[in-house]
């Protein structure tokens, strides 16, 4: 999927961007903002407003929003783990997002969108990344 700026599919109308598209620094910053603003937004609605959370889980899972879609955070089982008070476990599974699924995903017995059995590739990358944010939510970044 082709990206802009820092990574961004979509422009901030929210369409697609085009292959050989090409924005200037300040669009990139611009479209960074107004994603993540988009992202956080999501988040608060999704993880609730009462949610008690430190800055560095915030960022950790913003970071991870921009990644991977906030969609997918507020799908995931963060929120859950979130409302029950269980915030390292909530930050463990941001280690389950290192990866993409090379199949269509089916609903497990919970009803949750998942990859099929050995559909799933894991990125070298996207480890790297997702320990980083990991460290962050923890408490462990330097």
């Amino acid at each position: 999927m082709p990206t802009v700026g820092f990574g961004s599919t979509r422009r901030a109308d929210g369409s697609l961007i085009r292959a050989g598209k090409t924005i200037t620094p300040p669009e990139a910053v611009r479209l960074a903002l107004a994603h993540i603003a988009g992202d956080e937004t999501r988040l608060r609605a999704c993880f609730g407003e009462d949610t008690q959370i430190a800055q560095r889980e915030w960022d950790a899972f913003v970071s991870l929003a921009y990644n991977v879609g906030a969609e997918a955070v507020c799908t995931s089982s963060i929120p859950e783990k979130l409302s029950r008070g269980d915030y390292a476990a909530a930050c463990k599974t941001i280690l389950d997002f290192n990866g993409f699924c090379a199949k269509p995903k089916v609903k497990n017995a919970a009803g949750r969108l998942v990859c099929p059995p050995g559909a799933r590739k894991i990125l070298p990358g996207l480890v790297r990344r997702r320990e980083a944010e990991y460290r962050l939510c923890m408490g462990e970044a330097t």
